[in-house]
């Protein structure tokens, strides 16, 4: 009796490891995500944040009276297929001076659960608010420090080791942090930082903090090239600076390399530095075509669609000019060479009616998500 009760319980055991080997090793799947009905009707944006979980915010209405409708899900629900959104009120012409003419372009969340969300209309002014954290009586306020005077969009926040938040408002080169860890109110870091450095004034549209082995670093680009910079910003290297053409649109980096998109020079859209040599490589065909039909180039004006996902991935959101078609692009190869991932995404996300995801200041390790038909469907791919 105590053996057979010892061999079953092998069995129960072995069974289990098995079933817990054949989820890790599954191949990674699209799944249609269930969104909240204001998306639904009116198309919107979902924002994963590293606080484990997904923001989705959709906009209703005309410009003068916009308003802004916010929910938020686990991520860990929405890709078990299950997601109870919950309502987290809505910005509105009331929330703040030119709030009811401003559009979502990004979010980040705080070490300690503040979320940040930047609304821009593009016309002067970007407006940074963050969320009371309360789900009974939420409400969203502007941050102090900074007035939301700005002549471009805010494409992105990023943060420290230490958990300061940074944004710059696209075409000014100003770089803005936080006070403090999780504070709400900002400072002004550095004006026009091309020309802080010496170089020509332009603005910024992709920045990231790194830490490249000699502690965290800012690194941007935009109208210009690569500056990496200490956080002071007293001093700064430039990268892809001699010949550099098209204006830089994405960074995403690991401990070996920072991969760089620019807008419409293709072939070489695609630049890899080496974080350890800083030897530049750029990259053609970034498109997995033969050689014989590369032809058409991807176009990367689509701020904030490369990201890192982990160990030598990295997925990239692309556009080819000849046909319109939207690709979903992932490198297992530090950029060096990417797989087409689109296929198996439904009809109602292929062709024209696919999207571009991007403005992701935050992208999950293990999961991507295709945006579809203005955001009126999602689809995530995983795990990988």
């Amino acid at each position: 009796m105590v053996y057979q009760r010892i061999t079953r319980a092998l069995l129960l055991c072995a069974g289990f490891l098995s079933l817990l080997s054949a989820q890790a090793n599954a191949a990674p799947t699209w799944k249609q995500i269930l969104l909240p009905s204001a998306l639904v009707s009116n198309g919107g944006n979902l924002f994963p944040l590293s606080d484990g979980n997904v923001f989705a915010v959709s906009a209703s209405g005309v410009s003068g009276g916009y308003i802004t409708s916010i929910y938020r899900a686990p991520l860990s629900a929405i890709t078990a297929g299950s997601p109870k959104w919950t309502a987290l009120g809505a910005i509105t012409s009331s929330t703040c001076a030119h709030c009811g003419t401003e559009v979502t372009t990004t979010m980040m969340a705080t070490p300690n659960g503040t979320i940040f969300i930047a609304l821009s209309n593009g016309r002067g002014f970007s407006d940074v608010l963050y969320w009371n954290g309360s789900t009974s009586s939420p409400s969203w306020s502007t941050v102090t420090g900074y007035s939301g005077t700005a002549s471009s969009f805010i494409y992105s926040f990023t943060q420290d080791s230490s958990g300061y938040t940074y944004f710059s408002p696209a075409w000014s080169g100003d770089v803005w942090r936080n006070d403090s860890v999780n504070a709400t109110a900002f400072t002004k870091e550095v004006s026009h930082v091309y020309t802080a450095f010496g170089q020509k004034d332009g603005g910024i549209y992709a920045e990231k903090i790194m830490n490249l082995g000699k502690g965290d670093d800012w690194v941007g680009c935009g109208e210009g090239g690569v500056l990496d910079s200490d956080l002071a910003f007293t001093s700064a290297t430039t990268y892809l600076a001699s010949g550099y053409s098209g204006n830089c649109t994405n960074i995403a980096f690991n401990s070996s390399v920072i991969l760089v998109t620019r807008y419409n020079k293709f072939p070489n859209d695609l630049s890899s530095i080496n974080t350890s040599t800083l030897a530049v490589t750029n990259y053609a065909c970034a498109l997995p075509r033969s050689s014989t039909s590369c032809v058409s180039q991807a176009v990367n004006s689509s701020l904030g669609s490369l990201s890192f996902l982990n160990g030598s991935r990295f997925v990239w959101n692309v556009k080819e000019t000849s046909t319109g078609t939207i690709h979903l692009l992932m490198s297992s190869t530090n950029g060096a060479t990417w797989n087409d991932i689109t296929p198996g995404l439904g009809a109602n996300c292929t062709g024209s009616n696919a999207g571009l995801q991007q403005r992701q200041s935050y992208q999950p390790p293990n999961d991507i998500f295709a945006k579809c038909q203005r955001g009126q469907y999602y689809w995530v791919y995983g795990p990988v």
